[in-house]
């Protein structure tokens, strides 16, 4: 598999069709934006677009080794990390 469209992304009204939203990676200039995905819910293409930010931030965590310190009342820091490696896992398919 390869490697996902690097951010940033961001989320525009779909022009193709009224009440629906485009997940875009800006281009600027002449070129436009390339559009990654479709959605009819904002919702969801706001989180498609924050996705790049929300991966870069896990491996910031996970490579950090902060999570030992953090500890609650519904998970200690091991259990945390493990969660994190399946979220990055899950994200790059590995």
């Amino acid at each position: 598999m390869s490697a996902h469209t690097p951010g940033p992304w961001n989320v525009k009204a779909d022009q193709s069709e009224a009440n629906h939203f485009a997940v875009v990676l800006p281009k600027g200039g002449l070129q436009g934006d390339a559009i990654i995905a479709h959605c009819r819910c904002e919702a969801n293409a706001r989180l498609m677009a924050a996705a790049p930010d929300l991966l870069n931030v896990l491996k910031d965590i996970k490579e950090s080794g902060l999570l030992c310190l953090h500890s609650t009342n519904q998970g200690t820091g091991e259990t945390f990390h493990t969660e994190i490696c399946a979220a990055i896992a899950k994200a790059e398919a590995a």
